[in-house]
């Protein structure tokens, strides 16, 4: 009787282990096949499963789905992005969205805990599990990134900075007050980017955003060797701080 019920036992947990197989295999397929056609995967070459492993990438493509409906409406998309420096040095913004409304210009920030910070500091904190630790004002950072775009696509067009944490910080405390700048977590962007709306007015019109994209997309498709000195550039620079 007992080795019968076993029997039954591990066929049913076989069961559930094919069915769950099939499961995961399943999404899989799905999730890759409506990745492949998103504007993330078309613009970076990158695969879903690089894309959800590695956080900077994936903070990215989050940003990005969470404005994509507004690729109905005439927003294009930029990804990583390096803009040339005076030094010959460059400069990377994340994700930039061409949009009617202007150009944003968002900095990723995949930090948990509680962050403090203000517009004017040059550092800002972030407490995780009781440790404190500093972090570099990612609006100066944004700040340089605009710097370098104006410099590059002309100092007229209307640039707004958004900060985007991910949803596992609290922004415990932000002093933000220049009306172009957001500091955001990723779940609550929807509630916060009011320019958006369509009553806005358009500042930049379908064929301003063509040619802006167009002038942007080779600043995108860079080689690997004009990353590594990029990545290479930064790291000296934190040496050095």
């Amino acid at each position: 009787m007992w080795e019968t019920i076993w029997n039954y036992f591990n066929m049913a947990i076989n069961y559930f282990n094919v069915i769950l197989i099939g499961g995961v295999c399943l999404w899989y397929i799905l999730a890759n096949l409506a990745f492949n056609k998103t504007t993330y995967h078309k613009a970076t070459h990158r695969s879903f499963l690089k894309t959800v492993f590695d956080k900077g990438f994936y903070g990215e493509y989050l940003i990005y789905k969470k404005f994509r409906k507004f690729e109905k409406t005439g927003a294009r998309f930029l990804f990583n992005c390096y803009l040339p420096k005076e030094d010959g040095e460059t400069s990377e913004v994340d994700v930039l969205m061409l949009y009617g409304s202007g150009i944003y210009v968002f900095e990723s920030k995949n930090y948990g805990g509680r962050i403090y910070g203000d517009e004017k500091s040059l550092k800002w904190m972030q407490i995780l599990f009781g440790k404190r630790s500093r972090f570099y004002n990612p609006i100066m950072q944004n700040a340089t990134h605009i710097k370098y775009l104006k410099a590059f696509i002309g100092d007229e067009m209307p640039c707004r900075s958004v900060i985007v944490f991910s949803k596992r910080c609290v922004l415990a405390k932000m002093e933000i007050e220049s009306p172009e700048i957001l500091v955001a977590r990723r779940v609550d962007l929807h509630k916060c980017i009011k320019p958006l709306k369509k009553k806005d007015p358009i500042i930049l019109y379908k064929e301003e955003i063509e040619e802006l994209y167009k002038k942007l997309y080779p600043l995108t498709q860079v080689t690997e060797d004009i990353k590594k000195k990029h990545v290479e550039n930064i790291k000296e620079k934190h040496k050095n701080s």
